[in-house]
């Protein structure tokens, strides 16, 4: 009883906490070419190290965990379960999902071969859905939009063309 109530009064006393102010980042977010020549010339600040300009957004919408109560306070529930050590760190430095990291020389001619290619045809079919969709990412803090000369230039950087599938999802009638 006397845990139950604790416990209560901890999530009581954490859901009345202020949120964390945040300030403007680095990079515009919006989806224009003015934003993209900012952004690049902030990763060009960076050596075009896009962790390197990431981990100084501190208190804007790139930094890491932000969506998410500070460590500090979360550690009071959740400080004894036993993976917290690697949670906070987590919350604190991001994560880094191991991938396998192409040599730079494939890399780049990957990269070159996604640049001439280009997105998907289907994308061409449906130019406001993907404005749409684009400018949704970019508002959000998914991808800061970049020219093509950052894009080439972004350490470690790959792409992917666009597409548009199409859903066929469950609804009232089946």
């Amino acid at each position: 009883q006397a845990q139950e109530q604790w416990l209560g009064f901890l999530l009581y006393s954490i859901s009345k906490l202020p949120s964390q102010p945040t300030l403007p980042p680095g990079f515009q977010l919006a989806f224009t070419k003015a934003a993209a020549e900012h952004n690049t010339e902030v990763l060009w600040g960076h050596q075009f190290q896009l962790a390197n300009a990431i981990i100084l957004q501190q208190q804007s919408p790139l930094q890491f965990s932000l969506e998410f109560w500070q460590a500090e306070i979360l550690e009071f529930l959740c400080g004894n379960h036993p993976l917290w050590p690697q949670l906070k760190q987590y919350l604190v430095q991001g994560v880094s999902y191991a991938a396998a990291v192409p040599n730079e020389k494939n890399r780049i001619s990957n990269l070159s071969a996604a640049i001439d290619r280009g997105n998907h045809v289907f994308t061409l079919k449906h130019p406001k859905q993907i404005h749409k969709l684009m400018t949704k990412d970019v508002c959000r803090s998914y991808i800061p939009p970049l020219t093509m000369d950052g894009i080439r230039n972004l350490q470690g950087g790959e792409i992917a063309p666009l597409g548009v599938a199409k859903q066929f999802s469950i609804n009232e009638k089946g």
